[in-house]
């Protein structure tokens, strides 16, 4: 509807974690066919949550720049503020309103506001005619705890505003104070890049009677003639049990084995060798034309902020906790996420156990006084 009209406004309450699934061949079709140009290119979410469609459809709809400019308020749940991992769509749909900076505020408003949910809930408040002072920045505004209770609940809605509550709110936003409920945070605050970390593998090898049938039964033997065939799987069965952590000694048993073969070529060596290969964490470090070999099971991803410096970060975060271990290059992601409840986390200590201790001793007394009442 309306798809040829612009808008200066709009607001939305969009369906938390419904599926699009009915529309997903049109979705996709126009995020494949018309890229910036359609209402899509960004990216798209998981099919099981549409609500970053409603918002994508919605900026599409704002009047452009040229023409004044338009501005969304969309409230969301908490999903579309983390959801998906650097590259997804949910990231890439984060990173267009961030590094394109058209968001300007994310509004994080009380639980039980909703006749249909208890959850809580955030307003984005995006726009493509940011005034100078709010440019290359978002504001995070904390008002989960602004709220008054209601005399009688309706459904799941428990909590409102009050007009003070929307005054202090509409105070912080307009005066894009940074204090308090209110953080000011520069664009690179939300983006990271995820490293693909890697250690070396290490190995030993050895031979036995598993070893020896895994040799009988590989393809390069198989193109032999069965004579040299026979004779190299009886060398293996000759030298097993054997194992070892020396590649020096490693290559004479394979050479052992394969002595029955003439010129044996580097193939069949190298099919033998991984035959006699087993993952040892107390092994040697295996070396490669190309460098290390990476081990697959130690494999971790780091996320490095965008506003640090990814050598500066190994260094201190990776270091000197996995010696060794090295960034692969050529597998860097750039996500973004909105990690509202961390940015506003305040530590509390625990209380000191003697004054639990002296809680719980109390509340035992009083249980065992109820106790000897009910006796007598």
């Amino acid at each position: 509807l309306f798809a040829d009209e612009k808008f200066d406004y709009g607001i939305a309450n969009p369906p938390y974690g419904t599926d699009w699934k009915n529309a997903e061949n049109e979705v996709r079709h126009e995020h494949r066919t018309l890229g910036l140009n359609g209402r899509f290119g960004p990216g798209l979410p998981s099919t099981d949550d549409g609500q970053m469609l409603f918002l994508l459809h919605m900026f599409s709809k704002l009047k452009s720049p040229e023409d004044g400019g338009g501005r969304l308020a969309v409230v969301m749940n908490g999903s579309p503020l983390f959801a998906g991992d650097a590259g997804s769509g949910p990231s890439e749909i984060r990173r267009f309103f961030i590094e394109n900076d058209y968001l300007e505020a994310i509004i994080g408003l009380p639980d039980e506001m909703f006749y249909n949910t208890g959850i809580y809930t955030y307003v984005w408040v995006v726009s493509n005619r940011k005034r100078p002072d709010r440019q290359g920045l978002v504001q995070l505004i904390d008002a989960r705890d602004l709220c008054a209770k209601m005399a009688k609940s309706l459904g799941n809605k428990r909590n409102r505003f009050t007009p003070a509550n929307v005054a202090e709110i509409l105070g912080l936003y307009e005066g894009l104070v940074d204090e308090g409920r209110s953080k000011i945070l520069p664009l690179a605050a939300f983006g990271y890049r995820a490293v693909t970390v890697e250690r070396p593998m290490r190995v030993s090898w050895r031979l036995r009677g598993e070893e020896c049938e895994a040799i009988a039964s590989l393809p390069a033997m198989a193109k032999l003639a069965s004579k040299e065939r026979d004779a190299a799987v009886a060398a293996a069965w000759g030298l097993a049990p054997w194992e070892s952590s020396s590649a020096a000694e490693t290559d004479g048993v394979v050479d052992t084995i394969l002595s029955p073969i003439p010129r044996p070529t580097k193939a069949i060596k190298d099919a033998v060798r991984k035959v006699l290969e087993r993952r040892d964490p107390a092994g040697v470090v295996v070396h490669e034309t190309n460098g290390l070999r990476p081990d697959p099971q130690l494999r971790e991803t780091e996320l490095v902020p965008l506003t640090a410096d990814v050598d500066d970060y190994f260094k201190r975060e990776v270091e000197p906790y996995a010696p060794g271990a090295w960034v692969a290059p050529g597998r860097e992601k750039i996500g973004y996420e909105i990690a509202f409840t961390k940015l506003f986390y305040e530590y509390r200590p625990p209380r000191p156990l003697a004054e639990i201790d002296a809680d719980f001793m109390a509340s035992q007394e009083r249980i065992l006084a109820l106790l000897r009442r009910d006796e007598r």
